[in-house]
Protein backbone atom coordinates (compact mmCIF):
# COMPACT_ATOMS: atom_id res chain seq x y z
CA UNK A 1 0.00 0.00 0.00
CA UNK A 2 1.27 3.49 -0.89
CA UNK A 3 0.72 4.91 2.61
CA UNK A 4 3.01 2.22 4.06
CA UNK A 5 5.72 3.30 1.62
CA UNK A 6 5.62 6.71 3.30
CA UNK A 7 4.87 5.69 6.88
CA UNK A 8 7.67 3.14 7.31
CA UNK A 9 10.54 5.63 6.67
CA UNK A 10 8.83 8.20 8.90
CA UNK A 11 8.66 5.76 11.80
CA UNK A 12 12.17 4.48 11.09
CA UNK A 13 13.62 7.99 11.34
CA UNK A 14 11.67 8.74 14.49
CA UNK A 15 13.31 5.66 16.04
CA UNK A 16 16.81 6.08 14.59
CA UNK A 17 17.03 9.85 14.89
CA UNK A 18 15.16 9.99 18.19
CA UNK A 19 17.42 7.49 19.94
CA UNK A 20 19.52 9.43 22.49
CA UNK A 21 18.23 12.70 21.06
CA UNK A 22 19.44 14.78 23.99
CA UNK A 23 22.65 12.89 24.71
CA UNK A 24 25.14 15.10 22.90
CA UNK A 25 26.04 18.47 24.36
CA UNK A 26 24.60 21.51 22.66
CA UNK A 27 27.23 23.20 20.52
CA UNK A 28 27.69 26.91 19.93
CA UNK A 29 25.15 27.33 17.12
CA UNK A 30 22.54 25.42 19.09
CA UNK A 31 23.37 27.74 21.96
CA UNK A 32 22.35 30.68 19.79
CA UNK A 33 19.12 28.85 18.92
CA UNK A 34 18.35 28.33 22.59
CA UNK A 35 19.18 31.88 23.66
CA UNK A 36 17.70 33.84 20.75
CA UNK A 37 14.48 31.81 20.50
CA UNK A 38 13.68 32.59 24.14
CA UNK A 39 13.52 36.30 23.33
CA UNK A 40 10.23 37.92 22.41
CA UNK A 41 9.30 38.12 18.72
CA UNK A 42 9.99 41.85 18.81
CA UNK A 43 13.46 41.27 20.25
CA UNK A 44 14.16 38.60 17.61
CA UNK A 45 13.15 40.97 14.82
CA UNK A 46 15.39 43.66 16.31
CA UNK A 47 18.32 41.23 16.28
CA UNK A 48 17.79 40.39 12.61
CA UNK A 49 18.53 43.97 11.57
CA UNK A 50 22.05 43.54 12.94
CA UNK A 51 22.91 39.83 12.88
CA UNK A 52 21.69 36.41 11.81
CA UNK A 53 18.95 37.60 9.45
CA UNK A 54 19.46 34.36 7.53
CA UNK A 55 18.02 32.42 10.49
CA UNK A 56 15.17 34.79 11.28
CA UNK A 57 12.26 32.55 10.31
CA UNK A 58 13.79 29.63 12.19
CA UNK A 59 14.16 31.65 15.39
CA UNK A 60 10.54 32.80 15.23
CA UNK A 61 9.31 29.23 14.62
CA UNK A 62 11.47 27.94 17.46
CA UNK A 63 10.20 30.72 19.74
CA UNK A 64 6.69 29.35 19.31
CA UNK A 65 7.70 25.69 19.58
CA UNK A 66 9.91 26.22 22.63
CA UNK A 67 6.97 27.88 24.34
CA UNK A 68 5.19 24.53 24.05
CA UNK A 69 8.08 22.06 24.31
CA UNK A 70 10.52 23.75 26.69
CA UNK A 71 14.20 24.59 26.23
CA UNK A 72 15.99 21.39 27.21
CA UNK A 73 18.46 19.94 24.67
CA UNK A 74 15.96 17.20 23.81
CA UNK A 75 13.08 19.64 23.45
CA UNK A 76 14.82 22.06 21.12
CA UNK A 77 15.96 19.20 18.88
CA UNK A 78 12.49 17.68 18.48
CA UNK A 79 11.52 20.03 15.60
CA UNK A 80 14.57 18.92 13.61
CA UNK A 81 13.76 15.27 14.29
CA UNK A 82 10.15 15.71 13.15
CA UNK A 83 11.26 17.58 10.00
CA UNK A 84 13.77 14.85 9.17
CA UNK A 85 11.18 12.13 9.72
CA UNK A 86 8.71 13.87 7.41
CA UNK A 87 11.49 14.30 4.85
CA UNK A 88 12.18 10.54 4.94
CA UNK A 89 8.53 9.79 4.18
CA UNK A 90 8.40 12.40 1.45
CA UNK A 91 11.58 11.01 -0.12
CA UNK A 92 9.82 7.64 -0.34
CA UNK A 93 6.84 9.31 -2.01
CA UNK A 94 9.16 11.13 -4.41
CA UNK A 95 11.08 7.96 -5.25
CA UNK A 96 7.82 6.17 -5.96
CA UNK A 97 6.57 9.08 -8.09
CA UNK A 98 9.80 9.21 -10.11
CA UNK A 99 9.68 5.46 -10.75
CA UNK A 100 6.07 5.70 -11.88
CA UNK A 101 6.85 8.66 -14.15
CA UNK A 102 9.71 6.65 -15.69
CA UNK A 103 7.48 3.57 -16.12
CA UNK A 104 9.87 1.56 -13.94
CA UNK A 105 8.71 -1.62 -12.17
CA UNK A 106 8.37 -1.94 -8.38
CA UNK A 107 7.89 1.79 -7.89
CA UNK A 108 6.70 1.47 -4.29
CA UNK A 109 9.68 -0.70 -3.33
CA UNK A 110 12.10 1.78 -4.92
CA UNK A 111 10.53 4.67 -3.01
CA UNK A 112 10.54 2.75 0.26
CA UNK A 113 14.21 1.87 -0.22
CA UNK A 114 15.10 5.51 -0.92
CA UNK A 115 13.40 6.64 2.28
CA UNK A 116 15.14 4.00 4.37
CA UNK A 117 18.55 4.73 2.81
CA UNK A 118 18.10 8.37 3.77
CA UNK A 119 17.37 7.27 7.35
CA UNK A 120 20.49 5.07 7.36
CA UNK A 121 22.86 7.93 6.49
CA UNK A 122 24.74 9.08 9.63
CA UNK A 123 24.63 12.66 8.34
CA UNK A 124 20.84 12.41 8.50
CA UNK A 125 21.02 11.48 12.18
CA UNK A 126 23.45 14.30 12.89
CA UNK A 127 21.11 16.96 11.54
CA UNK A 128 18.02 15.30 13.00
CA UNK A 129 19.70 15.88 16.36
CA UNK A 130 20.82 19.44 15.63
CA UNK A 131 18.70 22.40 16.75
CA UNK A 132 19.34 24.42 13.62
CA UNK A 133 17.25 25.05 10.47
CA UNK A 134 18.95 22.65 8.09
CA UNK A 135 16.60 19.69 8.60
CA UNK A 136 13.60 21.92 7.99
CA UNK A 137 15.25 23.26 4.82
CA UNK A 138 15.90 19.68 3.70
CA UNK A 139 12.22 18.86 4.15
CA UNK A 140 11.34 21.88 2.01
CA UNK A 141 13.85 20.81 -0.67
CA UNK A 142 12.27 17.36 -0.88
CA UNK A 143 8.79 18.89 -0.92
CA UNK A 144 9.73 21.34 -3.68
CA UNK A 145 11.23 18.55 -5.79
CA UNK A 146 8.13 16.41 -5.28
CA UNK A 147 5.96 19.33 -6.43
CA UNK A 148 8.26 19.85 -9.41
CA UNK A 149 7.72 16.26 -10.52
CA UNK A 150 3.97 16.49 -9.98
CA UNK A 151 3.87 19.75 -11.92
CA UNK A 152 5.74 18.23 -14.85
CA UNK A 153 3.50 15.19 -15.06
CA UNK A 154 0.10 16.70 -14.20
CA UNK A 155 -1.32 19.87 -15.82
CA UNK A 156 -2.33 21.89 -12.75
CA UNK A 157 -1.26 25.37 -11.70
CA UNK A 158 -1.81 24.50 -8.05
CA UNK A 159 1.30 22.32 -7.97
CA UNK A 160 3.36 25.31 -9.09
CA UNK A 161 1.73 27.69 -6.65
CA UNK A 162 2.62 25.30 -3.84
CA UNK A 163 6.10 24.89 -5.34
CA UNK A 164 6.77 28.63 -5.18
CA UNK A 165 5.56 28.83 -1.58
CA UNK A 166 7.75 25.91 -0.46
CA UNK A 167 10.80 27.36 -2.24
CA UNK A 168 10.26 30.67 -0.44
CA UNK A 169 10.10 28.97 2.97
CA UNK A 170 13.20 26.93 2.08
CA UNK A 171 15.12 30.09 1.19
CA UNK A 172 14.11 31.71 4.48
CA UNK A 173 15.45 28.68 6.36
CA UNK A 174 18.69 28.21 4.38
CA UNK A 175 19.48 30.84 1.78
CA UNK A 176 22.15 28.64 0.20
CA UNK A 177 19.34 26.25 -0.76
CA UNK A 178 18.24 28.74 -3.42
CA UNK A 179 20.71 26.84 -5.61
CA UNK A 180 18.08 24.09 -5.77
CA UNK A 181 16.31 26.32 -8.29
CA UNK A 182 19.33 26.09 -10.55
CA UNK A 183 19.27 22.30 -10.19
CA UNK A 184 15.58 22.21 -11.07
CA UNK A 185 16.22 24.44 -14.07
CA UNK A 186 18.95 22.06 -15.22
CA UNK A 187 16.53 19.15 -14.79
CA UNK A 188 14.00 20.84 -17.06
CA UNK A 189 16.65 21.47 -19.70
CA UNK A 190 17.74 17.83 -19.61
CA UNK A 191 14.17 16.63 -19.93
CA UNK A 192 13.50 18.96 -22.85
CA UNK A 193 16.37 17.23 -24.66
CA UNK A 194 14.91 13.78 -23.92
CA UNK A 195 11.24 14.56 -24.39
CA UNK A 196 9.08 11.99 -26.22
CA UNK A 197 8.45 12.92 -29.83
CA UNK A 198 4.79 13.84 -29.40
CA UNK A 199 3.13 17.23 -29.54
CA UNK A 200 1.26 16.57 -26.30
CA UNK A 201 4.47 15.83 -24.40
CA UNK A 202 6.23 18.88 -25.84
CA UNK A 203 3.32 21.15 -24.97
CA UNK A 204 3.15 19.70 -21.46
CA UNK A 205 6.83 20.38 -20.80
CA UNK A 206 6.68 23.89 -22.30
CA UNK A 207 3.79 24.75 -19.99
CA UNK A 208 5.60 23.24 -17.02
CA UNK A 209 8.74 25.24 -17.83
CA UNK A 210 6.81 28.52 -17.99
CA UNK A 211 5.07 27.85 -14.71
CA UNK A 212 8.31 26.81 -13.04
CA UNK A 213 9.96 30.02 -14.18
CA UNK A 214 7.12 32.16 -12.79
CA UNK A 215 7.15 30.29 -9.46
CA UNK A 216 10.96 30.46 -9.18
CA UNK A 217 11.20 34.17 -9.96
CA UNK A 218 8.35 34.95 -7.56
CA UNK A 219 10.05 33.03 -4.74
CA UNK A 220 13.39 34.75 -5.33
CA UNK A 221 11.82 38.21 -5.47
CA UNK A 222 9.91 37.50 -2.26
CA UNK A 223 13.24 36.49 -0.68
CA UNK A 224 14.69 39.89 -1.60
CA UNK A 225 14.68 41.42 1.91
CA UNK A 226 16.46 38.38 3.31
CA UNK A 227 19.03 38.51 0.51
CA UNK A 228 19.61 42.21 1.20
CA UNK A 229 20.20 41.77 4.93
CA UNK A 230 22.31 38.65 4.36
CA UNK A 231 24.63 40.55 2.02
CA UNK A 232 24.87 43.37 4.58
CA UNK A 233 25.81 40.83 7.26
CA UNK A 234 28.21 38.78 5.12
CA UNK A 235 31.02 39.57 7.57
CA UNK A 236 29.60 36.83 9.78
CA UNK A 237 31.21 34.34 7.36
CA UNK A 238 34.73 35.61 7.99
CA UNK A 239 35.49 32.36 9.88
CA UNK A 240 34.98 30.19 6.76
CA UNK A 241 38.20 28.92 5.21
CA UNK A 242 39.07 27.83 1.68
CA UNK A 243 38.08 24.19 0.96
CA UNK A 244 40.85 21.66 0.54
CA UNK A 245 41.05 18.21 -0.99
CA UNK A 246 40.23 16.82 2.45
CA UNK A 247 37.04 18.89 2.47
CA UNK A 248 35.89 17.18 -0.72
CA UNK A 249 36.76 13.71 0.58
CA UNK A 250 34.84 14.40 3.78
CA UNK A 251 31.82 15.59 1.80
CA UNK A 252 31.78 12.50 -0.42
CA UNK A 253 32.25 10.21 2.58
CA UNK A 254 29.42 11.87 4.51
CA UNK A 255 27.06 11.66 1.56
CA UNK A 256 28.02 8.01 1.00
CA UNK A 257 27.43 7.09 4.63
CA UNK A 258 31.08 6.28 5.33
CA UNK A 259 34.40 6.71 3.57
CA UNK A 260 34.50 2.93 3.23
CA UNK A 261 31.27 3.02 1.23
CA UNK A 262 32.46 5.58 -1.33
CA UNK A 263 33.35 2.98 -4.04
CA UNK A 264 30.09 1.08 -3.58
CA UNK A 265 27.98 4.24 -3.50
CA UNK A 266 29.69 5.58 -6.60
CA UNK A 267 29.13 2.31 -8.47
CA UNK A 268 25.44 2.20 -7.55
CA UNK A 269 24.90 5.85 -8.49
CA UNK A 270 26.62 5.40 -11.86
CA UNK A 271 24.66 2.22 -12.52
CA UNK A 272 21.36 3.90 -11.79
CA UNK A 273 22.23 6.93 -13.93
CA UNK A 274 23.39 4.72 -16.81
CA UNK A 275 20.16 2.75 -16.62
CA UNK A 276 18.11 5.96 -16.83
CA UNK A 277 20.16 7.39 -19.67
CA UNK A 278 19.96 4.19 -21.70
CA UNK A 279 16.24 3.69 -21.07
CA UNK A 280 14.63 2.95 -24.41
CA UNK A 281 11.20 4.19 -23.46
CA UNK A 282 11.29 7.98 -23.67
CA UNK A 283 9.33 9.60 -20.84
CA UNK A 284 8.82 13.16 -19.70
CA UNK A 285 10.39 12.70 -16.25
CA UNK A 286 13.65 10.74 -15.98
CA UNK A 287 14.74 10.08 -12.36
CA UNK A 288 18.43 10.82 -12.97
CA UNK A 289 17.55 14.13 -14.63
CA UNK A 290 16.01 15.22 -11.33
CA UNK A 291 18.42 13.69 -8.83
CA UNK A 292 21.85 14.27 -10.40
CA UNK A 293 21.60 18.10 -10.70
CA UNK A 294 20.14 18.18 -7.18
CA UNK A 295 23.11 16.22 -5.85
CA UNK A 296 26.05 17.86 -7.62
CA UNK A 297 25.24 21.40 -8.72
CA UNK A 298 25.16 23.21 -5.36
CA UNK A 299 28.25 21.50 -3.86
CA UNK A 300 30.31 22.09 -7.00
CA UNK A 301 29.24 25.72 -7.23
CA UNK A 302 30.03 26.52 -3.60
CA UNK A 303 33.34 24.64 -3.69
CA UNK A 304 34.47 26.50 -6.82
CA UNK A 305 33.38 29.94 -5.60
CA UNK A 306 35.06 29.26 -2.24
CA UNK A 307 38.43 29.05 -3.93
CA UNK A 308 38.13 32.81 -4.36
CA UNK A 309 35.69 33.85 -1.62
CA UNK A 310 35.23 31.11 1.01
CA UNK A 311 31.51 30.47 1.61
CA UNK A 312 31.35 26.65 1.54
CA UNK A 313 30.18 24.94 4.73
CA UNK A 314 28.87 21.39 4.52
CA UNK A 315 25.70 22.10 6.47
CA UNK A 316 24.67 24.64 3.82
CA UNK A 317 24.25 21.80 1.30
CA UNK A 318 22.83 19.07 3.53
CA UNK A 319 19.56 19.55 1.63
CA UNK A 320 21.24 17.62 -1.22
CA UNK A 321 21.46 14.36 0.77
CA UNK A 322 17.99 13.12 -0.31
CA UNK A 323 19.30 13.01 -3.88
CA UNK A 324 22.00 10.48 -2.98
CA UNK A 325 19.40 8.29 -1.26
CA UNK A 326 17.22 8.37 -4.39
CA UNK A 327 20.19 7.60 -6.64
CA UNK A 328 21.34 4.69 -4.45
CA UNK A 329 17.82 3.27 -4.48
CA UNK A 330 17.75 3.58 -8.24
CA UNK A 331 21.06 1.73 -8.53
CA UNK A 332 19.85 -1.09 -6.29
CA UNK A 333 16.60 -1.33 -8.26
CA UNK A 334 18.59 -1.55 -11.49
CA UNK A 335 20.69 -4.36 -10.01
CA UNK A 336 17.53 -6.26 -9.09
CA UNK A 337 16.17 -5.85 -12.63
CA UNK A 338 19.47 -7.06 -14.05
CA UNK A 339 19.47 -10.10 -11.77
CA UNK A 340 15.91 -10.89 -12.88
CA UNK A 341 17.18 -11.29 -16.45
CA UNK A 342 19.62 -14.07 -15.50
CA UNK A 343 18.63 -17.70 -15.81
CA UNK A 344 18.46 -18.08 -12.03
CA UNK A 345 16.35 -14.92 -11.76
CA UNK A 346 13.93 -16.10 -14.42
CA UNK A 347 13.64 -19.56 -12.83
CA UNK A 348 13.33 -18.26 -9.23
CA UNK A 349 12.11 -14.62 -9.34
CA UNK A 350 12.59 -14.01 -5.57
CA UNK A 351 16.34 -14.60 -6.08
CA UNK A 352 16.51 -11.46 -8.23
CA UNK A 353 16.52 -9.23 -5.16
CA UNK A 354 19.30 -11.20 -3.44
CA UNK A 355 22.30 -9.17 -4.79
CA UNK A 356 20.64 -5.88 -3.88
CA UNK A 357 19.65 -7.23 -0.47
CA UNK A 358 23.22 -8.33 0.23
CA UNK A 359 24.53 -4.86 -0.66
CA UNK A 360 21.95 -3.26 1.63
CA UNK A 361 23.15 -5.49 4.47
CA UNK A 362 26.77 -4.48 3.78
CA UNK A 363 25.81 -0.80 3.78
CA UNK A 364 23.79 -1.15 6.98
CA UNK A 365 26.63 -2.91 8.77
CA UNK A 366 29.13 -0.26 7.65
CA UNK A 367 27.13 2.70 8.95
CA UNK A 368 26.57 1.28 12.44
CA UNK A 369 29.75 2.84 13.86
CA UNK A 370 29.22 6.25 12.18
CA UNK A 371 25.62 6.22 13.39
CA UNK A 372 26.84 5.79 16.96
CA UNK A 373 29.31 8.62 16.52
CA UNK A 374 26.69 10.94 15.01
CA UNK A 375 24.68 10.98 18.24
CA UNK A 376 27.68 11.52 20.50
CA UNK A 377 29.22 14.74 21.79
CA UNK A 378 32.47 13.76 20.08
CA UNK A 379 30.83 14.55 16.73
CA UNK A 380 30.04 18.12 17.80
CA UNK A 381 32.40 21.06 17.55
CA UNK A 382 31.96 21.89 21.23
CA UNK A 383 31.20 20.21 24.53
CA UNK A 384 29.63 23.16 26.27
CA UNK A 385 27.79 20.97 28.77
CA UNK A 386 31.15 19.80 30.10
CA UNK A 387 32.40 23.40 30.35
CA UNK A 388 29.31 24.37 32.33
CA UNK A 389 29.72 21.37 34.64
CA UNK A 390 33.31 22.40 35.44
CA UNK A 391 32.21 25.92 36.35
CA UNK A 392 29.42 24.49 38.51
CA UNK A 393 31.87 22.26 40.36
CA UNK A 394 34.62 24.76 41.09
CA UNK A 395 33.00 28.22 41.16
CA UNK A 396 32.77 30.23 44.38
CA UNK A 397 30.65 33.24 45.32
CA UNK A 398 32.27 36.42 44.01
CA UNK A 399 34.11 34.76 41.09
CA UNK A 400 34.37 36.81 37.89
CA UNK A 401 34.59 35.66 34.28
CA UNK A 402 36.36 36.98 31.19
CA UNK A 403 35.47 35.84 27.65
CA UNK A 404 38.64 36.06 25.55
CA UNK A 405 37.79 37.00 22.82
CA UNK A 406 34.28 38.36 23.26
CA UNK A 407 32.66 36.09 20.63
CA UNK A 408 33.21 33.09 22.93
CA UNK A 409 30.47 34.61 25.07
CA UNK A 410 28.17 31.98 23.49
CA UNK A 411 29.72 29.40 25.82
CA UNK A 412 28.09 31.18 28.75
CA UNK A 413 24.75 31.58 26.97
CA UNK A 414 24.26 27.95 25.94
CA UNK A 415 24.16 26.56 29.49
CA UNK A 416 23.68 29.83 31.38
CA UNK A 417 22.91 28.64 34.93
CA UNK A 418 26.49 28.32 36.26
CA UNK A 419 27.74 31.35 34.32
CA UNK A 420 24.94 33.53 35.68
CA UNK A 421 26.52 33.09 39.12
CA UNK A 422 29.78 34.62 37.88
CA UNK A 423 30.33 38.38 37.55
CA UNK A 424 30.61 39.14 33.85
CA UNK A 425 32.89 42.13 34.38
CA UNK A 426 33.63 42.54 30.67
CA UNK A 427 29.99 43.02 29.60
CA UNK A 428 28.63 46.53 29.22
CA UNK A 429 25.20 45.71 27.77
CA UNK A 430 23.40 42.39 27.37
CA UNK A 431 22.62 40.64 24.06
CA UNK A 432 18.95 41.58 24.31
CA UNK A 433 19.69 45.23 25.12
CA UNK A 434 22.02 45.56 22.12
CA UNK A 435 19.91 43.41 19.75
CA UNK A 436 22.98 41.27 19.05
CA UNK A 437 24.01 37.67 19.65
CA UNK A 438 26.60 38.30 22.37
CA UNK A 439 26.07 41.83 23.72
CA UNK A 440 28.51 44.72 24.01
CA UNK A 441 31.82 44.53 25.92
CA UNK A 442 33.26 47.24 28.11
CA UNK A 443 36.15 49.51 27.23
CA UNK A 444 39.62 48.63 28.58
CA UNK A 445 39.43 51.51 31.08
CA UNK A 446 36.11 50.30 32.43
CA UNK A 447 37.47 46.77 32.71
CA UNK A 448 40.36 47.97 34.89
CA UNK A 449 37.92 49.65 37.28
CA UNK A 450 35.67 46.58 37.43
CA UNK A 451 38.63 44.25 37.93
CA UNK A 452 39.67 46.03 41.12
CA UNK A 453 39.05 43.76 44.08
CA UNK A 454 38.58 40.58 42.02
CA UNK A 455 40.07 37.64 43.93
CA UNK A 456 39.30 34.85 41.46
CA UNK A 457 38.55 34.99 37.75
CA UNK A 458 37.66 32.42 35.10
CA UNK A 459 38.87 32.89 31.54
CA UNK A 460 37.18 31.22 28.58
CA UNK A 461 39.14 30.95 25.32
CA UNK A 462 38.96 29.05 22.06
CA UNK A 463 41.40 26.18 21.86
CA UNK A 464 42.32 27.15 18.32
CA UNK A 465 42.00 30.81 17.49
CA UNK A 466 43.83 33.49 15.63
CA UNK A 467 45.71 35.82 17.93
CA UNK A 468 43.26 38.46 19.14
CA UNK A 469 44.65 41.95 18.74
CA UNK A 470 42.06 44.18 20.35
CA UNK A 471 42.70 46.68 23.11
CA UNK A 472 40.25 44.87 25.38
CA UNK A 473 41.89 41.48 24.83
CA UNK A 474 45.34 42.90 25.54
CA UNK A 475 44.10 44.51 28.74
CA UNK A 476 42.38 41.29 29.85
CA UNK A 477 45.59 39.33 29.23
CA UNK A 478 47.64 41.83 31.19
CA UNK A 479 45.27 41.68 34.16
CA UNK A 480 45.18 37.90 34.46
CA UNK A 481 48.97 37.64 34.12
CA UNK A 482 49.24 39.31 37.53
CA UNK A 483 47.33 36.41 39.10
CA UNK A 484 48.23 32.79 39.82
CA UNK A 485 46.91 30.02 37.58
CA UNK A 486 44.96 27.64 39.81
CA UNK A 487 43.81 25.12 37.20
CA UNK A 488 43.39 24.65 33.47
CA UNK A 489 40.90 22.47 31.58
CA UNK A 490 40.71 21.76 27.84
CA UNK A 491 37.31 20.58 26.62
CA UNK A 492 37.23 20.04 22.86
CA UNK A 493 37.11 23.59 21.43
CA UNK A 494 37.44 25.53 24.67
CA UNK A 495 40.21 26.17 27.18
CA UNK A 496 38.93 27.08 30.62
CA UNK A 497 41.31 28.60 33.18
CA UNK A 498 40.83 29.60 36.80
CA UNK A 499 43.06 32.33 38.24
CA UNK A 500 43.38 33.56 41.81
CA UNK A 501 45.23 36.32 43.62
CA UNK A 502 46.24 33.92 46.40
CA UNK A 503 46.86 30.91 44.17
CA UNK A 504 43.98 28.86 45.62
Amino acid sequence: MSWLTILVPVLAELLVGGYQLGRASLWRDEGYTREVSQRSVGEILALLRHQDAVHGLYYVVMHVLMGALGNSPTSIRIPSLVATSLAAGLIAALGRRLAIAAAAPAAAATGLLAGLLFVALPITTWYAQDARPYSMATLCAVGATYLLVRGMTEPSRWWWAAYGAVILVMNLLNLAAVLLLAAHGASLLIMRARIPDTEQARAQLRAATRRWLVAAVTAVVASGPLIFYTVQQSGQLNWVTKPTQGTIVTLIGDFSGSRYLIPLAAALVLAGVAADVSRRQRVVCVPAAVTVPWLVLAPIFLLVVSQFDPIYVERYIVYCTPAIALLLAGGLAWLARLAALTSAGRRYPPLAILPSALLVVVMAATVIAPQRTARDTSSRTDNLARVASLVTRYERPGDAVLYMPWDIRVSGLTYPEPFDKLRNISQLRSPVATATLTGEPVTPAMLVRRFAGVQRVWTVRWRRQAKADTALYRKESALVRRMHLVRRWTTKSIVLRLYSVSGT
